[in-house]
Parts: structure tokens; sequence; C-alpha cells
């Protein structure tokens, strides 16, 4: 099994780990310097290096190998014109008026009213039917309950 080590062996360990780091990064420090006399290409040497640009994107040099990662991400688009504001995200176009006009929402407004009442007509009429179909299957059960009891 497994038994935790003392901090006297820990400090060992640490000591070892951060050795080799360091010899680590002196080694690719001495590469790259020797690459950059050979090839001429860079006057200096670099172990570490971390940047930005104005784009979101950062770029970590780290050892030899270039990692980028990006850290601004078009999440939505907006638009205007001189009637409607638009909101374009996720594959979704949403239009925002920018005024209203109360005539046309009045008559949709009529429109929606007379459908929703249209609907509850119906809604009633076929809820009352379903009742009455109820109210004839329970009448005969309890005709026949009566009738197997006597």
């Amino acid at each position: 099994m497994f038994i935790r080590p003392t901090s006297a062996e820990m400090t060992l360990i640490c000591r070892g780990v951060a050795a080799f780091l360091l010899v680590v990064v002196l080694g690719v420090s001495l590469a790259e310097s020797q690459l950059n006399s050979m090839t001429k290409r860079n006057e200096f040497v670099q172990a570490i290096n971390i940047k930005r640009d104005i784009t979101g994107k950062y770029t970590a040099y780290l050892l030899g190998t270039e990692y980028s990662i990006r850290a601004v991400y078009d999440v939505a688009r907006i638009s205007a014109n001189d009637r409607a504001l638009a909101i374009e995200a996720a594959g979704h176009k949403f239009l925002i008026p920018k005024s209203i006009n109360l005539s046309q929402f009045q008559a949709l407004a009529s429109i929606w009213r007379q459908q929703f009442l249209d609907e509850a007509l119906t809604f009633k009429q076929t809820f009352a039917g379903y009742l009455k179909e109820i109210r004839q299957k329970i009448n005969l059960y309890l005709e026949q309950y009566r009738h197997e009891n006597r």
C-alpha cells in the first residue's frame, strides 16, 4: 500500500522535480541558441513567452512549442435598420420592431380573440360529448351492478 512520505522526503522530491525542470529549460534554451546561431533567425533565446493580440488570441511559447487559444468568440450578431433591430444568435434571427402601430395590433388582437372563442366553443362541445358518453357508461354499469346484486 501507499505510505505517506515524510516532510524530508517531500522536500527531496520537490528539489528533484525543480532540478529536472531547470535542466530541461536550460537544455531547450541551449539547443535554441545553437539553432538561432546556425540559422540567424532570432537573436534571443526564449523558454517561456505568453502574449495576447488585439483579436483576443493568446499565444504561449513553452520550451520550443507554440500553443494558441482564442479568448473571444462570437455569440450573437446585432444589426439595425430604420424599422427593426435584428439579433442573430444560435442560428436564429430575432426581429424587435422599433415602433408598433396600435391600429394593426388591435386588428390582430380581435382576430386572436375570435380564434380563441372558436377554439373554446369547439373544446366545450367536444368535452360535453365526452361527458355525455361517460354518464351513459356509468349509468349502464350501475344498472348491471344493480341487476347482479338483487
